[in-house]
């Protein structure tokens, strides 16, 4: 038998338009249907000023990939600045990682996030700032 007749396949996809029904009521309710409207209305204008932020955005993004891109390091460690002094144990007993800043520009889509984080002047823009300005090299992580 095939799966049509099984019900499954097409036919499960299908049953998920069920979870649409609740949208009939649209017609008897008007607010609710000037509601969805707008919103309707209102995609197309979104969706042409997210691609625009989007395309803003990259290019300070490419750029800080191009300058930054693997330098926004630091050791677990604060006494230690290089990488290869990076290993070990420190006075703590804990195990001494070197790692990437949680914004950084390492790759395309953590440049995007970091740029819209700056643009937003969202929390920890200055966290990102002093971290970018602080960056010393491929192998090394900030001096204090």
């Amino acid at each position: 038998r095939s799966g049509l007749v099984q019900g499954t396949g097409a036919f499960k996809v299908l049953r998920l338009l069920r979870g649409l029904r609740p949208l009939r009521a649209l017609k008897h309710l008007k607010g609710l249907s000037l509601l969805f409207s707008a919103l309707a209305q209102a995609l197309y204008p979104l969706l042409i000023t997210s691609v625009i932020l989007f395309a803003f955005l990259s290019i300070p993004a490419i750029v800080g990939m191009q300058f930054l891109s693997g330098q926004v390091v630091y050791c677990t460690d604060p006494l230690v600045l290089e990488y290869s002094k990076c290993q070990g144990l420190d006075e703590h007993g804990a195990t001494r990682r070197w790692l990437s800043r949680s914004y950084s520009f390492d790759w395309y889509g953590n440049a995007i996030l970091t740029m819209y984080v700056i643009a937003t002047l969202d929390t920890g823009w200055q966290t990102i700032l002093y971290s970018t300005v602080d960056s010393t090299g491929l192998l090394t992580g900030p001096y204090a």
